[in-house]
């Protein structure tokens, strides 16, 4: 799903068939291209197609957000996160993208706090849904920045040798200490560097595999 690191031919009929498997329109969708910041854009129905044909068309940013039917957001990820965001009362959805430095950048708290102060969204009527990233066993390494970091105490520790972290567990209590009841968040256990369904850096770096990379898609349809 990812131009790049699949053929540009591929990818267009991988992503046809995905979205036309949603039944939306690929033309209607906007793709984000993560800078592993907390950038913020909010898009609207003139900004339809950026990145879906043209890679270089793709909106620089970490978080997408709209409150417009049938604007669609995409993103393509693997061990990272993508964080779904929908206020059924203010019918306004979002998609951030966070690895372990848009963790560290608080993307979750950035994206409510957006979510409060442009659209005047409540935390306690916003629904998160949290995709397959890498799981704290996966995350695994000898040497691990996060480990100097201030905030990571409690989801860094070490077993042997290795250091492990849990980023996924900073991101959910990062939405818990944002206003989004915890009944509101939904976080599926699924390891991509063991799930094979998956596409996983992790895994494709320690196993000499190809790289590729999954879709994620929300948005708000009229009905």
């Amino acid at each position: 799903m990812s131009f790049r690191y699949g053929e540009y031919d591929e990818v267009r009929v991988n992503r046809k068939k995905f979205f036309d498997a949603l039944s939306v329109p690929e033309e209607n969708a906007v793709v984000a291209q993560p800078e592993h910041g907390k950038t913020v854009v909010d898009v609207t129905e003139a900004d339809r197609g950026m990145g879906i044909a043209v890679p270089e068309d793709s909106l620089l940013c970490d978080v997408l957000v709209t409150a417009k039917p049938d604007t669609f957001l995409f993103i393509v990820v693997a061990d990272c996160m993508a964080l779904l965001f929908f206020d059924p009362v203010r019918q306004v959805c979002a998609l951030a993208h966070a690895g372990w430095r848009g963790v560290e950048a608080k993307v979750p708290q950035v994206t409510v706090a957006h979510l409060q102060e442009k659209y005047g969204c409540d935390p306690r009527h916003i629904f998160v849904g949290i995709s397959p990233s890498l799981k704290a066993d996966s995350a695994k390494f000898k040497e691990m920045e996060q480990a100097k970091l201030p905030g990571w105490e409690p989801y860094v520790y070490k077993e042997g040798e290795f250091y492990h972290a849990d980023i996924s567990r900073y991101a959910y209590d990062q939405l818990v200490s944002a206003g989004i009841p915890k009944g509101n968040i939904e976080q599926l256990d699924i390891d991509t560097r063991v799930d094979k369904r998956f596409f996983s850096h992790r895994r494709s770096d320690e196993e000499g595999l190809p790289e590729g990379r999954f879709g994620v898609l929300v948005g708000i349809k009229s009905f």
